[in-house]
């Protein structure tokens, strides 16, 4: 499968990082290290867009990356808050 999206722990795609090869149109959970921990994303498959979630059953709070990248999440509420994902294709 394709790479869907790239996170990051560190601003600018720095420290630890992760890609998901997914896209799925229910919730997903992080686990491990990942929980509470990403501050950069980047979509990297271009039909494909996500949403990332504050609260594990991805309903309330979140935010969404259709296409392209956020750098550094600490410019917005969402820096190391992010526990769950959902995606969709355009």
């Amino acid at each position: 499968p394709n790479s869907v999206w790239t996170g990051c722990t560190d601003a600018n795609f720095g420290g630890s990082c992760l890609t998901y090869s997914l896209a799925c149109d229910f919730c997903v959970p992080l686990d491990g290290i990942w929980v509470h921990s990403l501050s950069s994303i980047r979509i990297v498959e271009p039909t494909v867009g996500c949403n990332f979630w504050v609260n594990s059953n991805c309903v309330g709070d979140g935010i969404n990356i259709n296409f392209g990248a956020i750098f550094d999440f600490s410019a917005t509420k969402y820096n190391d808050r992010i526990v769950a994902f959902n995606c969709y294709r355009h």
